[in-house]
């Protein structure tokens, strides 16, 4: 069951309130569910098994409840549109890598539902219409937390009959952490020239000017933490990487015949010519 509200509600002639609720769920990767790493070795009177993973058919789906608390007001002075709105989401079930540890010291790996993420930030929307020129605004501050970014980074080790001293589990830094996708800010701006369909002067029975569209939009995001740790002092996910900025440049010209309505268009990417960081390589490291 997954339930989902929203209610919205005029607080006076040019705003309104609103307020959305939902859970969500997703189903754990299969492989962590039925895969299996065990090796048969061949003696010379018999044979056994080495079992180094089980998949956990017992796995739950993750969950997220999500709350979201905003306006949206139309500001008649600037003729534009204000939004802001605040939200939370509280992740649970997330699937983590677990070791298993017998009596006779064998080692197993299988996955778990002990994994959590904490995210909560507010939005910002801003639109100003005037002639044919458009502005947007878009601003967003988020800030995710946990344990760990994925199954991996957060190990946890049960122990069967531990040793005098010992605890039976061994978890990881109890302390909550950025998670390696956090990036707090994300500013996205576009502006837009358009004209309309009879703009400007007749030429040759044309209208060379009319049903123009020119697009430039601006992405900046701060970047991911990771860990350098040179001297080995325990440090994790103390650095970022470098801000992520990208200018995109579109034009258009639309053209309509009796019968026909066509366009051609041009993109420019990354305008500046901006560097931008690899996380694939950064992943794989």
């Amino acid at each position: 069951m997954q339930p989902r509200i929203g209610l919205s509600f005029p607080v006076s002639e040019n705003t309104v309130v609103y307020l959305n609720y939902g859970t969500f769920t997703q189903r754990p990767d299969f492989t962590k569910i039925y895969d299996n790493y065990i090796t048969q070795s061949l003696g010379d009177k018999s044979e056994s098994f080495t079992v180094s993973r089980l998949g956990n058919p017992r796995l739950r789906p993750e969950k997220t409840t999500a709350y979201d608390l905003g306006f949206v007001k139309y500001i008649t002075s600037l003729s534009s549109v204000l939004e802001v709105s605040a939200y939370y989401k509280d992740v649970k079930d997330l699937v983590q890598h677990v070791y298993y540890e017998d009596e006779k010291g064998n080692l197993y790996e299988t996955f778990a539902n002990r994994e959590y993420a904490d995210i909560k930030g507010f939005h910002t929307n801003f639109e100003k219409r005037h002639g044919d020129f458009t502005v947007i605004m878009r601003y967003n501050f988020q800030v995710a937390s946990g344990k760990s970014a994925t199954p991996f980074d957060a190990d946890i080790k049960f122990i069967e009959k531990p040793d005098e001293g010992e605890l039976p589990v061994e978890l990881p830094d109890p302390k909550d952490e950025f998670l390696n996708y956090d990036r707090p800010h994300r500013l996205v701006s576009t502006l837009t020239y358009s004209t309309k369909r009879n703009s400007g002067p007749v030429v040759w029975g044309m209208r060379p000017l009319s049903n123009w569209r020119v697009n430039l939009r601006y992405t900046f995001q701060t970047g991911r933490p990771y860990t350098y740790d040179a001297e080995g002092s325990g440090l994790k996910l103390n650095k970022r990487t470098p801000e992520y900025h990208n200018m995109l440049l579109r034009i258009q010209k639309t053209f309509v015949k009796p019968g026909f309505r066509y366009t051609f268009f041009a993109k420019v990417y990354n305008l500046r010519n901006e560097r931008d960081y690899s996380y694939t390589l950064f992943n794989n490291a």
